[in-house]
Parts: structure tokens; C-alpha cells; sequence
């Protein structure tokens, strides 16, 4: 489902705007999506270590969000770098993007955090699937809506709506689970 909103934007964008247009947007995605992938890895790893005692999600917690939060920092202050040594001089555009785009690893790193490594282990997986598919959906439709209006800042838009909306409906009912949601 995620990648309704995520592939399907960089899809409407081709057909409204220019290629190169296309390529710098793609190219920021790719270096987000690559630091994203070491929240999978790290997601991953401790699955096994969490799913014997769920106590233990309080460590991997912390450990996720600190991360999550260190590599968005790191990622926006490096972006200009970043985009110098991967794409040239000549596109430094990249690196705006990439900022933009930089707090959806944060996100990334929450969803990992509270959805497939919490809720999904204590037998929530149906809030997880369909949280996923309610957000990919309604932010699908954001982007046909948003994309041919504002170009790449409408597939910003898109992407980091999307997880944003994912990352706090899996935080809330995560409080609502461990009792600490005021309602």
C-alpha cells in the first residue's frame, strides 16, 4: 500500500512536468530512501530480541527515535554535500529537496518503531495494515490533486503527509494500547 502514494507521485509528476524536473525529484527520494533503509535494518535486527520479551521495546524504542532523529539531522546539514558529491555542482536543486524530504526519515524510523515492531507483536497488526492502506490511499488522492498544481512541492507534500499521517495514528494507538493516551 505505501507505495500507491510513493511510486504513484513520482508517476503523476512525470506526466505534468519536465524529466529533468522528474530526476531531481527521483534523486532526492533515492538518498532519503537509502538512509530510510538503515531503519529497516535496524528494525529488523532487534525483531527476533523484541518478539521473545515485548519489555524490551522500550530500549529498541529509544534507539529507533534517537537514530531517526540523529540521521535527520545529519542528512540535512550534509544535503548540499551530499548532493555535490552524488549528482555535481550543477544540481545542487537536489539538495533542497532532500531537506524537504529529510523528516520523513524521522517518520520512517517512528513507523518501524511503533507499528511493525510494537503493534503488530502484540497483536494489533490489523490497526498497522490498515492504518498503511487508509493513509496510502487518501494521500494517493492528494497527490492527483496536489502533484498537477504544484509540481515536486506537491509530491513532498504527498510522501511526507503520508507518513506523518502513519507515523502519529501508530504513536496514538500505541499510547491508547499502553493506557497513556488522555482522552
Amino acid at each position: 500500500a505505501p507505495n500507491l502514494y510513493n511510486n504513484s507521485s513520482i508517476f503523476i509528476l512525470g506526466l505534468h512536468a519536465s524529466a529533468s524536473t522528474v530526476g531531481i525529484y527521483a534523486a532526492a527520494i533515492k538518498v532519503v530512501e537509502a538512509v530510510i533503509s538503515l531503519g529497516y535494518i535496524l528494525s529488523n535486527a532487534f525483531l527476533p530480541y523484541i518478539s521473545r520479551d515485548i519489555s524490551r521495546h522500550q530500549i529498541f524504542k529509544k534507539i529507533m527515535l534517537f537514530s531517526g532523529i540523529g540521521l535527520t539531522v545529519l542528512i540535512l546539514i550534509l544535503s548540499s554535500f551530499i548532493a555535490k558529491i552524488l549528482f555535481g555542482e550543477g544540481n545542487l536543486a537536489v539538495a533542497e529537496y532532500i531537506q524537504y524530504l529529510a523528516i520523513s526519515i524521522f517518520l520512517v524510523f517512528m513507523i518501524q518503531a511503533f507499528g511493525n515492531n510494537y503493534l503488530m507483536l502484540v497483536g494489533s497488526d490489523y490497526l498497522v495494515k490498515n492504518i498503511s492502506l487508509l493513509s496510502s490511499i487518501v494521500f494517493f488522492i492528494v497527490a492527483l490533486l496536489l502533484i498537477p498544481v504544484y509540481g515536486i512541492l506537491g509530491s513532498i507534500v504527498t510522501l511526507v503527509g503520508a507518513r506523518l499521517t502513519m507515523a502519529l495514528s501508530l504513536y496514538l494507538y500505541y499510547l491508547k494500547i499502553n493506557n497513556k493516551l488522555i482522552v
